[in-house]
């Protein structure tokens, strides 16, 4: 009787462990997503608002994916690594407590947590840039590419909230759109104030 109860208790810690790994490797991944996206489509649309070069904005977006890309997975390893040091303990409490959902039980790789952000910033990065690359004289073209890749992103990010998933969505759209307003607003202001001539 209490073997049996033992292998049961441990086959509920393992499905913890294995929701847990695989909740937080998806948490990476939105959250390189949400930056890789944001950051590069803002480099654009500051861009041109100031009205610059049209190969400026995919030297600085290329410069952005890489370097940027690698201080955000830099953050997320650290981090990562930090959570997972001061919760060595997680497992001994999960087995006193299966109700302790607080804790991250997953101890996941911070080397694993690194390469998923990273991967997600290039990724969706991209996207932005692509579509300005193909069409760099008309912005509507980038900025309904990327609203469709911040729709997509608010949309598995609800997952992890009572947000139904279409709102979680439009968040994320609301909020990328009006980063991205902003810069191109920065851009078409310093334009004026410098008086940046019109290539």
């Amino acid at each position: 009787m209490q073997d049996e109860r033992e292998r049961s208790q441990a086959s509920v810690i393992r499905a913890i462990l294995e929701r847990g790994r695989c909740g937080s490797d998806l948490r990476d991944w939105m959250y390189g997503a949400t930056n890789g996206a944001i950051t590069t489509f803002v480099i654009i649309a500051g861009v041109v608002g100031a009205d610059l070069p049209t190969m400026v904005a995919p030297v600085l977006g290329l410069a952005n994916l890489f370097a940027n890309g690698f201080a955000t997975a830099a953050r997320r390893y650290t981090n990562t690594k930090l959570a997972r040091n001061d919760r060595s303990h997680a497992k001994a409490v999960c087995a006193e407590d299966l109700t302790a959902k607080d804790y991250d039980f997953s101890q996941r790789s911070p080397t694993q947590a690194a390469i998923n952000t990273f991967a997600a910033f290039t990724l969706c990065g991209l996207v932005p840039l692509i579509a300005y690359l193909l069409s760099p004289t008309k912005l509507s073209v980038c900025v309904a590419a990327t609203a469709c890749a911040f729709f997509a992103i608010g949309a598995v990010k609800s997952r992890y909230s009572l947000t139904a998933w279409w709102r979680s969505g439009l968040d994320t759209v609301f909020l990328g759109m009006s980063a991205a307003a902003l810069a191109y607003a920065a851009g078409h202001t310093l334009r004026l104030l410098i008086d940046i001539p019109t290539p």
